[in-house]
C-alpha cells in the first residue's frame, strides 16, 4: 500500500469516526438548565433547603463559576421520588 493509499484510508476512517460521534453525541439545550432561583420557585422551598438537598445528594447539580444549575430532568426525578401516593 502506498503512502497516498494509507492517507486515504486514514481519512475514510476518520470520517467514519466523526459521523459516529456526531450521531451518538447528544447535546443538552441550555433551556433545559435551571438556576437555583428557578428551582426554589418551582418547588416553593427556601434557598437553604435547596442547599440541603444539594449537599445530601438528593438533587443533582452542576456548578460553573460559583453559580449552581440544575437539569430540568433531575428536578423532575426529584419531584417524582418525593411524590405522595394516595392510599385507599
Amino acid at each position: 500500500m502506498t503512502q497516498t493509499q494509507e492517507n486515504d484510508q486514514i481519512l475514510v476512517e476518520l470520517r467514519e469516526i466523526k459521523k459516529y460521534l456526531k450521531n451518538s453525541w447528544t447535546r443538552t439545550p441550555l433551556s433545559d438548565w435551571l438556576s437555583s432561583e428557578d428551582v426554589c420557585n418551582m418547588l416553593q422551598i427556601s434557598r437553604r433547603l435547596l442547599q440541603e438537598y444539594r449537599n445530601s445528594g438528593e438533587l443533582v447539580h452542576s456548578k460553573i463559576g460559583g453559580k449552581v444549575f440544575f437539569h430540568a430532568k433531575d428536578v423532575e426525578k426529584f419531584i417524582r421520588r418525593h411524590q405522595y401516593k394516595k392510599v385507599s
